[in-house]
């Protein structure tokens, strides 16, 4: 049975929440902007462990380590760091990098995260520049930080260069569970990871919807369990009309 979890990009979301969901994980789309604080953070985890008990939480790091300042997040938070914007994001080997890595590194920690989802821009390309910058992060600042790493990414990646990565440097990936513009069936078979989005006709989950979600985990071809994540206002919602049936199907 796939474990099931709901990405949250506003924390109204939580009060859809049902003691009784059986929701595994919660992955945290808000520190993607702006991380809390150390009391902040603790008081944001135990606000989550009062709706989902048993949720791992998951929180994306921080938008000043990956994204640069034309990659469209830097408008949208309110904490920043001291720096030239140039200085941040795509990975790079900077001292302001390096300072948002940590302050995204604390607030996992004061969440009592044990890993992270890293998304990355469509700048970031699989080209050889990119892709060795990529690697040196992910066998240097993360491999030091202990932190497992759920990658997601954006733009040119195709699913035989994120599938080696992912192999190579012991990291899942997250893709889109259902397909859209330039994201292919083949991608959401190899991820770990699948999120379900809201919006138009996944607004709310049919039982359609669902069964083409199972047959897809079906598919799987290693074999290997997945986490799916709910995403929007409906999240607990289409959750709970996937379990219903994933139960009918008896699994």
């Amino acid at each position: 049975m796939a474990k099931l979890g709901i990405l949250v990009s506003d924390l109204k979301a939580l009060r859809a929440a049902r003691r009784e969901d059986p929701v595994d994980v919660v992955v945290l789309q808000t520190t993607l902007i702006n991380p809390p604080r150390a009391t902040g953070a603790r008081s944001l985890a135990e606000q989550i462990k009062r709706a989902h008990p048993q949720a791992e939480i998951v929180p994306y790091v921080w938008h000043y380590v990956s994204h640069g300042p034309r990659d469209g997040l830097r408008e949208l938070g309110s904490r920043n760091l001291p720096g030239a914007p140039e200085a941040f994001g795509q990975l790079q080997a900077t001292p302001e990098v390096e300072a948002a890595w940590t302050t995204s590194l604390q607030c996992a920690r004061n969440l009592g995260a044990t890993r992270m989802v890293l998304r990355t821009p469509p700048s970031l390309t699989p080209g050889a520049r990119d892709r060795a910058r990529f690697e040196t992060w992910l066998e240097g600042p993360l491999k030091q930080s202990g932190m497992g790493l759920v990658w997601e990414p954006e733009g040119l990646w195709e699913p035989p260069q994120i599938a080696s990565l992912c192999k190579k440097h012991g990291i899942e990936a997250m893709a889109p569970a259902f397909y859209v513009t330039g994201r292919t069936r083949e991608e959401s078979l190899f991820a770990s990871w699948l999120r379900v989005d809201a919006g138009g006709a996944l607004h709310r989950m049919t039982p359609a919807h669902a069964e083409g979600l199972l047959f897809t985990l079906e598919d799987r071809p290693d074999g290997a369990d997945k986490t799916i994540i709910f995403a929007g206002a409906r999240g607990h919602g289409n959750l709970r009309q996937y379990r219903r049936s994933a139960e009918a199907e008896g699994l």
